[in-house]
C-alpha cells in the first residue's frame, strides 16, 4: 500500500487531512487593500501590490426611446423584408452631440416605407469619432410577431451608401412572440465616416414597423421594450 503526500509549499497535512500552509509560503503584499482597488501581482519586486481597477466611462451621443403615454406610432400595412433596415421614428429620440452623428430619412427599397419622420440609418462622423470605440446597442420589437413560428433576427452593420452590403457586428438578437433580445456591437472608428444600421437579418412571417402607445392588449405590441443607444466607450 502506497500513501500520496500532498504538500503546500513547505506545509504538510495532519494525520486528519488538515493542510495549515506556512505564512513563508506566501509572497509579501507590499500596501494596504482599499476600497476599489485589487491585488495585483508586481513581477519585479515578487509582492502583491493594491492596483486600482481600471475605469470604464460610456458617453451617449444619440438615444432613442418610446416613453411611457407617448405614443410611438407605426403601421400595420409597412412590414419588414429579410435585409431591410430596421426605421425609427424622429420623434422619439436625441441628438447629444450633432458633430458625431448625422440620421438618414426612410427612404428607397429597403425600408418598409419611405417617410422624412422616420430614420432607417446613421452616419458617424470620423472627423471627430477618430480613434474612439463606439458601442451600437439596440432592442427592436416590431410589431405583429404573435405566432409561435414567427421570428425576425436582427444585427447591426457598417457600411457605405444604404447599406445593401454591409460588415456585420456583433451578435444576432432574436425576437419571437415571447421575447425580445438585445443586438451589440462595437468597432474603433478611423478617420473616415460610417454609416450603420440596425438590419433585419432574417424575417420567418409577417412584422411591421414599431408601434406603441399607452396600452398592450393581445397581438397590439408596444414598442416601450425597443430603445436605441450609440455611444462612445473610454476605458
Amino acid at each position: 500500500m502506497s500513501n500520496l503526500l500532498v504538500k503546500y509549499g513547505s506545509g504538510s497535512p495532519s494525520r486528519e487531512g488538515a493542510l495549515a500552509p506556512h505564512l513563508v509560503d506566501f509572497n509579501n503584499v507590499a500596501s494596504t487593500n482599499n476600497n476599489g482597488y485589487a491585488l495585483g501581482y508586481n513581477s519585479t519586486s515578487s509582492e502583491w501590490e493594491s492596483k486600482k481597477l481600471a475605469e470604464t466611462s460610456r458617453t451617449v451621443f444619440y438615444h432613442w426611446n418610446c416613453r411611457t403615454n407617448e405614443t410611438c406610432a407605426g403601421n400595420t400595412a409597412y412590414t419588414y423584408d429579410a435585409n431591410d433596415n430596421t426605421i425609427w421614428r424622429n420623434g422619439q429620440a436625441k441628438i447629444n452631440n450633432t458633430s458625431y452623428v448625422t440620421r438618414v430619412v426612410a427612404s428607397g427599397s429597403l425600408v418598409p416605407v419611405g417617410t422624412t419622420a422616420w430614420t432607417q440609418y446613421w452616419t458617424l462622423l470620423g472627423s471627430a469619432l477618430n480613434g474612439k470605440r463606439i458601442r451600437l446597442e439596440a432592442c427592436h420589437m416590431a410589431h405583429g410577431v404573435t405566432g409561435t413560428t414567427e421570428q425576425l433576427v436582427y444585427q447591426w452593420g457598417q457600411g457605405s451608401s444604404n447599406l445593401a452590403t454591409y460588415t456585420p457586428i456583433g451578435n444576432k438578437a432574436y425576437q419571437t412572440n415571447e421575447y425580445t433580445q438585445v443586438a451589440l456591437g462595437e468597432f474603433v472608428m478611423g478617420a473616415s465616416n460610417v454609416n450603420v444600421a440596425l438590419k433585419v437579418v432574417s424575417i420567418s412571417g409577417s412584422a411591421s414597423i414599431l408601434r406603441g402607445g399607452p396600452s398592450i392588449s393581445g397581438g397590439a405590441k408596444s414598442a416601450f421594450a425597443s430603445y436605441l443607444t450609440l455611444s462612445i466607450m473610454e476605458g
